[in-house]
């Protein structure tokens, strides 16, 4: 990354932000770095993975709901590209949750379907977006939505976001958490496909589903009325218990069998 001063106290941004030892910024934000990140999104993801988006930049209105992000050297990231960019991903679950000025104008272009998918932004499509006094350190929404994802604010002071308190903090929760304690001049705008999904749709990393089982080994005729075994098996990368179900082809199935452990023939 480009060394050269980009603060106003005469330093250089540390692309480390959680001083893990690992850059967390990888490339400037010019648009050909965007197109290449989601192009290697859309190449790698399978259709089974999560895919979180978060974006805290200047925008801009190009007329109506048509909005921008301002990239480096005064390039545009439009929200019908973006609409583009995020559908050619595979991921089961889309989250995304934006912070720059007009940025609900993008709801209206990656909020349907498939799905699923969440989005939220700062204002609607014809506002500003705003720091949070008194010292304008933090964006004001999306101080409020890390707060309940986290369950601390960045000053380190507890929240609890969880209405129905069972342990997980759904992007609806945090949505309305951020909601009822943004004071500043702007209305966050919030969008789900299909309908409901925020409820149960969160952060939090689930189980991975197990590998595609081998081909059921068993006769492959048989006679009327007799009972026969088919077998099979697959692995759990989470080494979680594993339930059969064969279909037969001809509308019935076996019913769920099991539980099996990971690599252990099901029958």
């Amino acid at each position: 990354l480009d060394p050269a001063v980009d603060q106003s106290n005469g330093l250089n941004s540390n692309p480390d932000l959680d001083g893990d030892g690992d850059d967390d910024i990888m490339y400037s934000c010019v648009l050909s770095n965007v197109d290449m990140v989601f192009q290697g999104l859309a190449n790698n993801f399978t259709g089974t993975e999560k895919l979180f988006i978060f974006t805290t930049d200047h925008g801009g209105s190009a007329g109506g709901y048509d909005t921008i992000e301002n990239l480096w050297n005064y390039e545009e990231l439009t929200d019908a590209h973006f609409a583009e960019l995020l559908a050619a991903i595979p991921a089961a679950e889309k989250i995304c949750t934006l912070e720059p000025c007009f940025s609900g104008g993008f709801l209206d272009n990656i909020v349907g379907e498939p799905g699923p998918i969440v989005a939220s932004s700062a204002c609607r499509y014809d506002e500003y977006s705003w720091a949070m006094p008194p010292d304008y350190v933090y964006d004001t929404y999306v101080f409020h939505w890390t707060a309940a994802m986290k369950g601390e604010d960045a000053y380190g002071v507890p929240v609890n976001a969880d209405v129905n308190q069972d342990g997980i903090i759904t992007l609806d929760e945090a949505y309305q958490y951020a909601v009822d304690h943004d004071q500043d001049d702007e209305s966050p705008q919030y969008g789900e496909y299909p309908e409901g999904t925020g409820s149960y749709l969160s952060l939090k990393v689930t189980s991975d589903p197990p590998a595609q089982p081998t081909k059921p080994v068993g006769p492959t005729l048989g006679i009327w009325n007799i009972e026969y075994t088919y077998t099979s098996s697959t692995t759990e990368p989470d080494n979680e218990q594993i339930y059969y179900q064969f279909n037969w082809g001809d509308g019935s199935n076996s019913g769920w069998l099991g539980p099996y452990q990971s690599g252990q023939t099901g029958s």
